[in-house]
């Protein structure tokens, strides 16, 4: 978010959004076809964000070395479907490409053109996925004052310390800034003949490095887009801290960002944003999601007649709570592919027609019949509001809700759109009748904090919930009586 708009308008009504996807691609050496894989593996992220894309490729030329890139706002089908025979052109010398996708988080969706990444700045590329907060406040302390994001005053400050007066390397401002930040963050910089993966202290978000049988790497947000891109023949995730450099002939050195660190990887990385078919700090994404289905159906039962998952988040955890409570699981919601993002609708009143248009009704499933209603979380209302009445209309005689996450009650500070804590449902309807009531529901239960770090191999502390719990991983710019929003009483009975 932009310094002094903290409670800025988040740009979905009920929406987890995340900035965002990162693709990093060293030739090394190699005649690959470097922009078209950092094409493919965006494509492979494009869950992570759909507001912007961008690609930057590094080329040698005569006797030099160029960066050119090409960014807009849109899906990365989008952005380069008329483009195709630039990007061509533009990988036939390139040895690196830099890739992202992005969500916009609060204030940043009022300028989405020049929000939109990788940033460029001198010989300097960058493409950030989360937020550093008050990267702002650190620039202008350099006198850098014109930027459009957290981003973009990072892109500006690392170029400003990398110069021969300063720090003198990219590598020796990163190691003379990150220890300063606060913010979850993975990031993919660039600088010429030579590219860097970075991951935050905490891990917050996660970050991939893979090599391929020709010799090249790639560094993605998430695991499967190495195993589309080609022949992946070592593998690991970059661990939290930690700086991987890899110069054009293949070459990688590590480093950590010197800065003592507690708590971990962002809860809802697996309850929400990671592909399924992938891997968090070692454990499948899918076997969490349908513990946290599990988990759900033994902390709250129901006595119903089929389980059915919101689409397409809720379905695994569904099919969990189906396994373990012995309800049978149908396929009761379909997902209408055509219709506007809602958040772009002026009305409230369009907004909730826009959600009552996004989600089909299967009657054949529904009609006379109780439903448990699995979803993965309830960040404002808007979407869980309107679904009941979509349900109750198709002829279903009971409504349970249950979400494999626990009350966000808490604003984000490492790059999940939950900024202004006063639109969360959970905050904004504190007890558990207060809730069933606006929900139009029969029951609600929401998955115990233990529980969403129990499904992902966790336990309280080594996963971030602090939009959850409260218990943020560094200090916040909030006074203390905000810092921990908790229920007002017991949410999960």
């Amino acid at each position: 978010m932009r310094e002094g708009q903290p409670w800025a308008k988040d740009p979905d009504e009920d929406l987890l959004q995340e900035a965002c996807g990162v693709v990093g691609v060293m030739a090394a050496a190699q005649e690959l076809p470097v922009a078209q894989l950092t094409y493919s593996a965006l494509a492979g992220l494009q869950h992570r964000g759909e507001g912007a894309a961008g690609i930057v490729i590094g080329e040698e030329n005569f006797g030099g070395f160029r960066f050119v890139g090409i960014k807009d706002t849109g899906m990365v089908a989008d952005v380069f479907s008329d483009r195709a025979a630039t990007i061509d052109k533009m990988a036939s010398s390139a040895i690196l490409g830099v890739g992202h996708v992005r969500w916009p988080t609060s204030a940043q969706a009022g300028d989405p053109f020049h929000a939109a990444q990788p940033f460029l700045k001198g010989e300097l590329v960058v493409a950030q996925n989360g937020h550093i907060e008050e990267m702002g406040r650190i620039a202008e302390q350099y006198g850098i004052k014109n930027y459009v994001s957290d981003g973009d005053a990072l892109t500006q400050t690392l170029e400003f310390l990398s110069r021969p007066e300063h720090a003198g390397s990219t590598l020796d401002a990163m190691h003379d800034l990150f220890p300063r930040l606060d913010g979850g963050y993975s990031l993919v910089i660039a600088e010429p003949n030579r590219i860097h993966g970075i991951r935050d202290p905490w891990g917050t978000r996660p970050l991939w490095l893979g090599r391929f049988a020709t010799g090249a790497f790639m560094i993605a947000s998430e695991q499967p887009v190495l195993h589309e891109a080609g022949k992946v023949t070592d593998e690991r995730e970059i661990a939290p801290g930690e700086i991987v450099s890899i110069d054009r002939h293949g070459n990688t050195e590590s480093s950590l960002i010197n800065r003592e660190a507690k708590g971990g990887l962002c809860a809802l990385e697996g309850v929400y944003f990671a592909r399924p078919d992938g891997i968090l700090d070692g454990r499948s994404v899918y076997q969490s999601r349908m513990e946290m289905g599990r988990l759900l159906a033994r902390e709250h039962p129901a006595d119903a007649d089929v389980v059915i998952g919101v689409p397409d988040s809720g379905t695994i955890a569904a099919m969990g709570y189906a396994e373990e409570s012995a309800i049978p699981y149908a396929i009761g919601l379909f997902r209408n592919p055509y219709t506007t993002r809602t958040f772009i609708q002026s009305s409230p009143e369009v907004r909730r027609r826009m959600v009552l248009e996004k989600l089909r009704p299967n009657r054949q499933v529904i009609e006379g019949r109780r439903l448990v209603v699995v979803d993965d979380s309830i960040v404002r209302g808007t979407s869980s509001d309107a679904l009941t009445e979509v349900l109750r209309s198709a002829g279903a005689t009971e409504v349970h809700y249950r979400i494999s996450s626990a009350p966000f009650v808490n604003p984000c500070y490492s790059g999940t759109a939950i900024s202004n804590p006063h639109t969360l449902f959970a905050r904004k309807y504190p007890t558990h009748q207060e809730r069933v009531a606006k929900l139009g529901a029969d029951s609600l239960g929401y998955l115990s904090t233990e529980g969403v770090a129990q499904a992902q191999g966790k336990r309280i502390g080594s996963l971030c919930m602090a939009c959850m719990d409260g218990s943020y991983p560094f200090e916040v710019p909030l006074p203390v009586s905000e810092r921990r929003i908790l229920p007002v009483q017991p949410t999960n009975r």
